[in-house]
């Protein structure tokens, strides 16, 4: 099962998607329409990211 959450952390919203209990993508804000989003290794219970990439609106 996937569910994706929205966070309002004070640095801005805080995305997940959660698969299994575990988050695999998380997109935050860390900046004015700045975002980074992060891609976790699923198989693992570790944060082991797998890709990171900041995109700019």
């Amino acid at each position: 099962m996937n569910v994706m959450t929205l966070t309002d952390a004070p640095e801005g919203p805080i995305n997940r998607i959660y698969r299994n209990g575990n988050y695999v993508t998380q997109m935050d804000a860390v900046g004015p329409d700045v975002f980074k989003l992060t891609i976790l290794n699923a198989k693992t219970t570790s944060e082991h990211v797998v890709g990171e990439e900041t995109v700019e609106t």
